[in-house]
């Protein structure tokens, strides 16, 4: 059961501004299934046009030209990083690895054919590739295998695009970028984990071919100077925004550690009060592979034996699943299905809370064999203690904390009623709506008694009416045989 919202999400992933990172970040918030497993456009515009616009998230490095293959307002966001900076990781990375999207033979040899059939110079093709390289991401012809130059009016586009974004990230300003895309996006905080996929800058930049580089690309870069400053005044904006809108003093240095929990806490209370764009449930279930919203958990993961995933919690956070629970007038039963392992002590510590409030949780475990075991926590949550005035309800897990180990691995979660002594107000109104539609159905025209036929006395007895009428209707068909104009008159009734 998915809590995924629409509109759909789409990151655009320029290379080398650590998107790699940010995008499995961003997924965690969707389900397993909504993601568009294609990181090329060449790949993607294969793709049937139905299918290509039935995700819910897309990140590739499709540029700002993908998004015309997808559902009407998808929101667009994406991650710069300073020009310099960029241009030495990008030539950093060819030189280390082989893009096999762009070329089985290297990253080089791709454009060769290109220059060749648009009649440019090989190194003055590779040249302007390399250069301007985010603005090239940023406007509406984007592809790979452009050779021309970067102009003034594409960096005019590039700027319009970047500034109608949903929200804008810096790559060396992650903190920031996380509690912005939050914001933007109506999430609750989350943080982005450190960058996995940094290149081996100091092996490359010993290799003749990348001081070649950045002596032939010096001052071939002011396109992207100048939209990274844009860039910067528009996050800086964005930011000041985002401390107004949530009550944050204007000067709140959100670099530092008490800045970040100041407005994660208001971000936090933001995202309860919202209401959720999917309905309120009573009942339903849900695996970690499903979109939800978490707090207090690392990334999730594949668990073969079972053919599902799992989500660690971290040992440091407490550890919240966020549901749009329905205050429905009675208990509320709750299944959590958890993998604690085989340490006996961490089980009797297991406690369930809804909205900080704990719950009575009875625990019972079984051994799938392999030192498995699969813990399920069931407890009734009552109606009194979910609030009214918030769309999210708050369910916590805690337990006994262990020395910078995972305690527990969340696998799925089971709601369902209860017809408990507090459902009987809730059956009593059910009864109450189907005796007025009942009413309702009973006083219309086809249920209504007909009266009886003008023709007839009333009070009469059953036979003696089925013989008037049978002398009526015979009378009546001796007329029209014999040509009257008129039908003959009953009787009086007497």
């Amino acid at each position: 059961m998915t809590i995924a919202t629409p509109p759909a999400l789409y990151f655009l992933h320029i290379p080398r501004t650590a998107g790699t990172v940010i995008r499995y970040w961003l997924w965690e918030f969707f389900s397993v299934d909504d993601f568009c497993d294609v990181h090329y456009y060449s790949d993607f515009a294969l793709l049937d046009p139905d299918k290509a616009a039935r995700h819910g998230f897309y990140s590739g490095h499709f540029g700002y030209r993908g998004i015309e293959r997808m559902p009407t307002g998808t929101k667009v966001v994406t991650v710069l990083r300073d020009a310099d900076d960029h241009m030495r990781s990008l030539k950093s990375y060819s030189l280390n690895k082989t893009l096999h999207h762009l070329a089985p033979t290297g990253y080089d040899s791709f454009f060769a054919e290109a220059a060749a059939l648009a009649g440019i110079d090989y190194e003055v093709a590779r040249d302007n590739r390399d250069s301007n390289f985010q603005t090239r991401n940023l406007v509406d012809h984007y592809s790979w295998e452009t050779v021309a130059p970067m102009t003034a009016a594409d960096l005019a586009q590039a700027t319009r695009n970047l500034a109608g974004m949903a929200a804008i990230g810096l790559t060396d300003r992650l903190a920031e970028t996380a509690l912005l895309f939050c914001f933007a996006l109506g999430w609750p905080p989350s943080a982005i984990v450190d960058n996995s996929n940094a290149s081996d800058r100091h092996a490359a930049q010993a290799d003749p071919q990348f001081q070649s580089f950045l002596t032939r690309l010096a001052g071939k870069n002011k396109l992207d100077e100048a939209l990274v400053a844009f860039a910067r005044e528009n996050f800086d904006m964005r930011l000041n925004a985002m401390r107004t809108a949530l009550g944050l003093p204007a000067d709140l240095d959100l670099t530092s550690a008490a800045g970040r929990r100041s407005a994660e806490d208001a971000l936090r209370q933001r995202f309860l009060r919202s209401e959720p764009e999917t309905d309120l449930v009573s009942h339903g279930a849900w695996q970690v592979q499903d979109a939800l919203f978490f707090e207090g958990f690392a990334s999730r993961t594949y668990w073969p034996e079972r053919g599902s995933y799992a989500r660690w919690a971290k040992p440091e956070a407490d550890a919240v699943i966020y549901l749009p629970l329905a205050k429905v007038g009675r208990k509320l039963v709750i299944e959590v299905e958890l993998n604690v392992g085989a340490e006996e002590h961490i089980r009797p510590s297991l406690q369930l809370s809804i909205n900080g409030l704990p719950l009575e949780a009875q625990c019972s475990t079984r051994d799938e064999g392999d030192d498995v075991y699969i813990d399920t926590l069931v407890a009734a949550i009552p109606a009194s203690s979910l609030i009214a005035a918030q769309g999210w309800q708050a369910l916590g897990i805690k337990c006994q904390p262990m020395d910078n180990t995972p305690p527990f691995a969340l696998i799925s979660i089971t709601l369902r009623g209860d017809a408990g002594p507090e459902a009987l107000p809730v059956f009593v109104t059910a009864l109450r709506k189907i005796f007025i539609i009942m009413r309702a159905i009973k006083s219309t025209r086809f249920w209504r008694k007909r009266p009886p036929a003008p023709e007839l006395p009333q009070r009469t007895s059953l036979l003696r009416t089925a013989g008037r009428r049978w002398a009526l209707s015979t009378r009546r068909l001796l007329a029209f045989r014999w040509g009257r104009e008129a039908p003959l008159q009953p009787r009086s009734g007497k």
